[in-house]
Formats: structure tokens, sequence, C-alpha cells
């Protein structure tokens, strides 16, 4: 995505894990998509960020799924604005979370 990207769009596919993610950025006024990351199952939920909004902090939870040791189980993004959008996946295994006391675009 490079330095100068601004983030558009997160589409998660989602059910009992994340089983995809793919993110739509602009960078230097040029729209684009990145690959799809994982699978094709889930249900698709697409988050749209406002001009200037950006993510400060990502939590979820991981652990066991089936015969996978370690799958994303859940996922939810806290944006500038105070926005929550999650979770997408079932929240269920050890949490993490990340943190951006100052954001990042």
């Amino acid at each position: 995505m490079g330095t100068a990207a601004n983030l558009r769009d997160i589409r998660i596919l989602a059910k009992a894990t994340i089983d995809a993610i793919q993110i739509t950025y602009e960078n230097n006024g040029k729209i684009a998509w990145t690959p799809r990351y994982g699978g094709n199952g889930g249900d698709s939920n697409d988050v749209t960020f406002e001009e200037g909004e950006f993510l400060t902090y990502i939590c979820g939870y991981y652990g066991p799924f089936r015969d996978m040791p370690n799958m994303i189980r859940s996922h939810t993004f806290v944006t500038s604005t105070n926005r929550t959008y999650g979770p997408y996946g079932e929240q269920q295994g050890t949490t993490f979370s990340n943190l951006h006391s100052t954001g990042s675009r």
C-alpha cells in the first residue's frame, strides 16, 4: 500500500472464524483493492471509512477451530472517530489487541 495510502474499506468474510479479509485503499488519488487474503467462506461484511477516518484500535480472538490449531476467530475495529465495527466472527479463544495512541493512516 505504501506510506501515502488512505484506508477506504475493509471487507471481512466471517462466520465461526475470520475466513478472509480484503482492503480498499487510495494511493495518490487512485483506488485499489488488495488481494483477498484467505478463503471464500463466511458472510461478507463491509466496513466503509469516512474521509480522514483511520484505525486506532484492533482487537479480537484467536484459537483452535476444527483441525486447525490457530485461527483468527473474531475481529473488532475502532476508528479515530470512535466508531466501532464488529465484532465479526465468534468471540472464542484467546484475546489480542493492538492500540495506536495517535492513530495510523
